[in-house]
């Protein structure tokens, strides 16, 4: 009669542990889903082209530049999350986002196929980039016009934001 005591307190121990563990870590996921996807709503709403969430940035995809290729592409409406990187830390291969010119309001992220430390006269540290489904080369850019490097890609998401955007 002990015996069927415990294995019944025990049964229900496991299975207090269990369904705790399986609780804890479907709070965990919805939690880090709800903060991408807030995180996504609120940055695709906000009209800050500077705006960061502790050193991260998420831009949506408007191009199929990078949809062929390597395995790591992403497509028109895509979120891709960019960490603030310090141009040191990039390497061949690499997908980044940069300021095409100086003057431009416009963001591009594309892979890096070359990295120069002399243009012309000019000393430092150039990317030259180049769109996977792109058939040239990107003109050279300095590392003061990089912003960072892609790190993750949220698919199909942008597509959705889009529609919050518009109204």
């Amino acid at each position: 009669m002990k015996e069927r005591k415990y294995k019944r307190k025990h049964k229900r121990t496991r299975r207090f542990k269990s369904n705790f563990m399986k609780n804890f870590i479907n709070t965990i996921f919805y939690f880090s889903l709800t903060t991408i996807l807030g995180s996504s709503v609120i940055f695709a709403i906000n009209n800050d082209s500077q705006k960061s969430f502790f050193g991260y940035r998420f831009y949506n995809v408007l191009t199929n530049s990078m949809k062929a290729g390597k395995g790591d592409n992403f497509a028109a409406g895509d979120i891709i999350i960019v960490k603030n990187t310090d141009a040191g830390n990039i390497k061949v291969g690499d997908i980044i986002t940069f300021i095409p010119r100086r003057d431009s309001k416009v963001y591009l992220t594309h892979r890096v196929i070359e990295i120069k430390d002399k243009l012309n006269e000019a000393t430092g540290i150039f990317f030259v980039t180049k769109g996977d489904a792109n058939n040239s080369a990107d003109p050279p850019i300095s590392s003061d016009m990089l912003v960072g490097k892609k790190i993750f890609t949220i698919p199909f998401v942008g597509s959705i934001l889009n529609i919050f955007h518009k109204k």
